[in-house]
């Protein structure tokens, strides 16, 4: 299975932000007066495995809606504050693709078929840094500037040996070492220059 890098899973965190799958389901990006085409962000479903979501570049064709492409991802939450990112489907319309590459089954597992998987995982990252230009979409890091504890140097080796650093994130999260949390925090590891 693969997931989107750190870069590209930044820009879709942003893409998604402020989607709940309640009150706002749907938003669209268009900022450049028809430079780019738009992006269209909607959220799919909430499952047992994590919230699935679409996004797509669309144009109209003979009163058509057309898929230039259209991708679903699907949010895993392994832990709590860590995500991973995995596609799942590829569409794209004016040449005839669609490719199904990860799946639920009737046991809500998720079957994926590794090479697709990885082909249109290899294309998604691009695809993100892509819009990331295109749109200007902004994925510093955020910086908690009420820092009421910066961990000691043995917090740190605690952390270290386990492999998941703290944030200061006000909900607490944790991440991988050189990780950044959903909600934009960067793991102490690289808030202190020390990854």
């Amino acid at each position: 299975m693969k997931v989107l890098n750190k870069q590209a899973s930044a820009v879709f965190l942003k893409l998604i932000e402020g989607i709940d799958g309640e009150k706002v389901t749907y938003k669209k990006i268009d900022n450049t007066n028809g430079t780019f085409m738009p992006v269209s962000i909607d959220f799919i479903a909430d499952t047992p495995k994590g919230k699935m979501y679409a996004i797509a570049h669309n144009f109209i064709q003979n009163g058509d809606v057309m898929a230039d492409p259209d991708m679903q991802f699907i949010v895993l939450s392994t832990l709590p504050g860590f995500v991973q990112i995995m596609p799942m489907t590829y569409q794209l319309d004016n040449l005839g693709i669609f490719t199904e590459a990860a799946y639920f089954d009737e046991k809500n597992r998720i079957i994926i078929h590794l090479k697709s998987q990885a082909d249109i995982t290899t294309f998604a990252n691009t695809w993100m840094k892509n819009i990331k230009e295109q749109k200007g979409i902004d994925i510093k890091p955020k910086v908690n500037n009420n820092k009421e504890h910066i961990p000691s140097t043995q917090e740190l080796e605690e952390m270290l040996s386990r492999g998941i650093s703290g944030t200061d994130c006000p909900e607490g999260c944790e991440v991988e070492i050189d990780g950044r949390c959903s909600h934009g925090y960067n793991s102490w590891f690289l808030q202190l220059g020390l990854v």
